[in-house]
């Protein structure tokens, strides 16, 4: 029988914990009272989809989720000021 690779095994658990690791600024979007997900899709060529709570829309939206290009911009659209409950 082959014995495993040890490097396989490295890069495998690699591969497993990219996916679910998130940024700080992104765990903090994700913990407000108002947000109901947070998934980042850039990898993938798309953007950080956000989706807000059920009764909350994005200011000047009339959307529960909305893309942004980058963390900083997703935090700008995400605080307090710029979602309306209601």
């Amino acid at each position: 029988m082959n014995e495993p690779n040890p490097h396989q095994s490295h890069l495998l658990r690699l591969t497993l914990f990219k996916g679910p690791h998130m940024s700080k600024t992104l765990e903090a979007i994700r913990a407000l009272p108002w947000i109901d997900f947070v998934d980042d899709e850039r990898e993938a060529g798309s953007s950080i989809i956000v989706t807000l709570k059920e009764g909350f829309t994005f200011a000047g939206d009339d959307s529960g989720v909305k893309g942004f290009n980058t963390v900083s911009r997703a935090r700008a659209g995400t605080r307090k000021g710029a979602v309306i409950e209601g």
